[in-house]
């Protein structure tokens, strides 16, 4: 497989993961529904709570970097290696 489908399978998989919430949090100036983590109930925005899944709750990921050997246990630790190592 490749990996933009493996990342695509890795967000439907997170995204199944996520429903939406009976709370409101305020973000910003805005009143928005929150979202809920379905394993253990946390809740937040949407990519946080995303985030928090892939974090917490997925198993042996392995993203690779593109520019060196390194791989990354999130896309998050993989965005955050990226722009502290491969700044051009």
């Amino acid at each position: 497989s490749t990996f933009s489908e493996d990342l695509k399978e890795l967000e439907e998989k997170v995204t199944s993961m996520v429903e939406k919430s009976e709370k409101r949090i305020t973000v910003g100036k805005q009143n928005v529904t929150a979202f809920k983590c379905k394993i253990c109930g946390k809740e937040g925005m949407n990519t946080d709570i995303k985030r928090h899944i892939e974090s917490a709750h997925m198993e042996g990921l392995s993203i690779p970097c593109n520019f060196c050997d390194k791989t990354c246990r999130s896309r998050k630790g993989l965005i955050d290696h990226i722009a502290r190592h491969h700044k051009r």
